[in-house]
C-alpha cells in the first residue's frame, strides 16, 4: 500500500472538512465474514448535516471464508450505501441489548468471545470526496485494548471496483 494512501487516511482521522460519512463494519469470526450495517444513534438523519456517532443496525451479509473478493467488496459497498436508512433498534445507552443483538448475528456465546476470537475492519466513506477508508481493528493483539488501528488505515477511491475493495478489506484483516 502506498504512503499516499496513509496520508489521505490521516486527513480523515485528523479533522478533514468532509465530516459526513457512510460507515460499515466487517467481522471475521468462526470461519465467516459478517458485514454489519450501521446508522447514526437516535433519530434518523439521512446523510446530511452534523453527524452523530454510529451504532450497529443490521446484519447485512454472512459470507464463508474463503470468500471471493468481488463478493466481499460488493457486500461491503452495499452496507455503506445502506448506512442510516433506518435508525438502530437500540440506543447507545442500551448496551445489553446491542451486545445481545451482535452476539446473535455472529453466533457467539457472548461479547467477550467476539472480542477475544474475532477480527474487525471498519469502513468509512466520505460523502464529499467519495473516498473509502478501511481501518483494521485490534482485539488486544497490537495494543492492550479493543479498537481501530487508525495509523494503518488504507484508502481507496469510491469508484474502485468491488474486487479492489474486497482485496483491501482482506489486506486490512492481515494488518489486524
Amino acid at each position: 500500500v502506498s504512503q499516499s494512501r496513509y496520508q489521505v487516511a490521516e486527513e480523515i482521522i485528523n479533522g478533514s472538512e468532509d465530516v459526513v460519512k457512510l460507515i460499515a463494519t466487517v467481522y471475521e469470526f468462526k470461519g465467516n465474514y459478517f458485514v454489519i450495517d450501521e446508522a447514526q444513534q437516535g433519530t434518523k438523519r439521512p446523510k446530511a448535516g452534523i453527524q452523530s456517532p454510529s451504532e450497529i443496525r443490521a446484519l447485512g451479509a454472512k459470507l464463508p471464508i474463503p470468500v471471493d473478493t468481488g463478493l466481499l467488496g460488493r457486500e461491503a459497498r452495499a452496507a455503506l450505501e445502506r448506512f442510516d436508512i433506518e435508525p438502530p433498534a437500540y440506543d447507545s445507552w442500551q448496551p445489553k441489548e446491542l451486545t445481545k443483538q451482535m452476539v446473535g448475528w455472529l453466533g457467539a456465546r457472548g461479547f467477550a468471545t467476539i472480542v477475544k476470537n474475532s477480527r474487525m475492519v471498519k469502513l468509512r466513506q466520505m460523502l464529499q470526496t467519495g473516498k473509502i477508508a478501511v481501518f483494521p481493528g485490534d482485539n488486544h493483539q497490537a495494543h492492550p485494548w479493543y479498537g481501530l488501528l487508525e495509523d494503518k488505515a488504507l484508502m481507496l477511491e469510491g469508484t474502485c471496483r468491488d474486487e479492489e475493495l474486497g482485496d483491501v478489506i482482506l489486506q486490512a484483516f492481515a494488518l489486524s
